[in-house]
């Protein structure tokens, strides 16, 4: 995903740009099938109506819905339930059927959303905001920090990672948050993995690799800005950014 409705697809080898219809920015992609795929965006002044939401469902792209504040991120639990978050705390929920807005939850902006089930996720932000879904509300969980999230990820009911600028990282524990530095020179962009295993990316091609909690820095190749990483498994990892970088792991 990308700018002016940018859309590529992998076989597994070969990258394919795909025509989406649209011209608008797209920030982020969730997939839950090859036939059941969502992209949110928006192009313009973010604070104005210039949201974007669409889907594939494995033959063409369609929008479903715009209208909405800029959208930045998108995850959901399955078919029936979809998260997608934005500027100014636009937040839009999918139960297979339409798109709704879920307003006063917050005023700050949602960049990334991760969870476990319909019952339980997790929302972050600007200003250190840190957002709880219990399957009924979204609850702000306190972080005593007024840096910014980038990222979300949740292993499991018990294990939950967010990170951000400047080497701004916290743990769930099932408990509790926990917060503690990665370094001062990292600042995390987007988060992926399984089994505590995860990696990570940044600005000037940075990519670290975490074993647990204790991160690795990796070569990547590159200097450029990567806004995001993902995989299917440890041996198949891919990380995109700025100005058309795709960079593929495999172990």
């Amino acid at each position: 995903m990308g700018d002016y409705g940018t859309v590529l697809h992998s076989d597994g080898e070969t990258w394919t740009p795909v025509y989406a219809g649209i011209a608008d920015d797209l920030f982020a992609v969730w997939a839950r099938t090859s036939d059941d795929v969502w992209a949110v965006g928006g192009s313009g002044w973010p604070v104005d109506p210039v949201g974007v939401i669409v889907h594939f469902d494995g033959q063409a792209w369609t929008v479903a819905k715009r209208g909405t504040m800029r959208l930045e991120c998108v995850w959901g639990s399955g078919p029936t339930d979809i998260w997608a978050g934005g500027t100014n705390g636009e937040f839009q929920h999918y139960d297979g059927t339409a798109w709704t807005s879920c307003s006063g939850v917050t005023t700050e902006t949602i960049v990334d959303i991760s969870g476990t089930s319909s019952q339980q996720a997790w929302a972050v932000g600007s200003t250190g905001l840190l957002l709880s879904w219990d399957g009924t509300t979204w609850t702000k969980i306190p972080t005593g920090t007024g840096a910014g999230f980038s990222s979300v990820l949740a292993f499991s009911p018990t294990l939950v990672w967010a990170a951000g600028g400047n080497g701004l990282f916290f743990t769930w524990n099932g408990t509790a948050w926990n917060g503690f530095n990665i370094g001062q020179d990292y600042t995390v962009l987007g988060l992926w993995g399984e089994a505590a295993q995860a990696w990570a990316v940044g600005p000037s091609g940075s990519v670290l690799y975490f074993d647990g909690v204790t991160p690795a820095v990796k070569a990547s190749g590159t200097t450029g800005l990567l806004r995001d990483v993902g995989g299917a498994d440890a041996d198949h990892v891919w990380a995109v950014g700025f100005n058309g970088i795709i960079l593929r792991h495999r172990r």
